[in-house]
């Protein structure tokens, strides 16, 4: 397991809900948040999002010490909350006999994933995710199986949180 998947629990519909609800009602208006990213797509990095309203305002990285491009993807706190949301509807256990009959849930951007495990921990009191992992297994040998590939793997980790306005 990578860093970042063993110390947070499989995500709830019920812990999302209490999540949300407590973003929705503390969120500030104008916040900076600075969190890790771990994959098998390269070396871990940093990535700092600011939020003003509904909008990223600025982005930075940093890897190996050094600034570097930040991704065009990285998000807000709503983005990753949604995203948490949308994954969750397609959290199966990752076994090929209930992949194939379960209600697949919302549309994904990877119609090959057959299971998903989504983990994730919130913040107390904004309710932001301060760990959040996605380990998806997709179908291979045409879809005759379903095994975890090494790069569905992928997790964050928060590292401050910065309130500039409330």
């Amino acid at each position: 397991a990578m860093h970042g998947f063993s110390y947070a629990p499989v995500v709830t519909a019920t812990d999302y809900a209490k999540a949300r609800q407590f973003w929705d009602g503390h969120r500030p208006r104008h916040y900076e948040w600075r969190y890790e990213v771990h994959c098998f797509c390269g070396p871990p990095r940093t990535e700092t999002v600011q939020v003003d309203g509904s909008n990223v305002v600025a982005r930075s990285a940093v890897q190996f010490g050094q600034p570097t491009s930040p991704d065009p993807a990285s998000f807000s706190v709503d983005d990753a909350l949604d995203d948490i949301g949308r994954k969750i509807g397609v959290r199966q256990s990752l076994t090929p006999s209930t992949a194939a009959t379960a209600d697949p849930g919302p549309p994904t951007d990877q119609p090959d994933v057959c299971g998903r495990r989504v983990t994730a921990a919130f913040d107390p009191t904004y309710g932001f995710p301060t760990l959040y992992g996605d380990e998806a297994s997709t179908m291979t040998g045409r879809g005759q199986r379903c095994a975890v590939l090494t790069d569905g793997q992928w997790s964050f980790t928060a590292i401050s949180f910065t309130v500039l306005e409330p």
